[in-house]
């Protein structure tokens, strides 16, 4: 484990680390916006769509981590949401 945490660090170029952050960024704020949107229509208080949206960060976190450490190389994980045409349609 310490041998993989020293080869990150001397690894992490500014290009990588920038790229990664980038990512990361574009990645989590779309997701946010869904979840705030969904939290807001079902009226969700402020403090059920923040811990939404903790744990949304903390599971794409860990998650990113353990399969960059488990696969050796770098792992981003990015959310995916059901688009329109998979929504259940209106019962019969």
């Amino acid at each position: 484990m310490r041998q993989h945490l020293a080869a990150l660090t001397r690894d992490g170029s500014p290009s990588a680390v920038i790229a990664g952050l980038v990512g990361v960024l574009v990645g989590f704020t779309s997701l946010v916006a869904l979840v705030a949107a969904t939290a807001q229509a079902i009226g969700a208080t402020a403090t059920q769509t923040t811990t939404w949206i903790g744990v949304l960060g903390l599971g794409m976190g860990l998650d990113s981590i353990g399969l960059s450490l488990a696969s050796r190389q770098p792992v981003l994980n990015a959310g995916s949401t059901p688009g329109p045409r998979c929504r259940p349609g209106p019962r019969r």
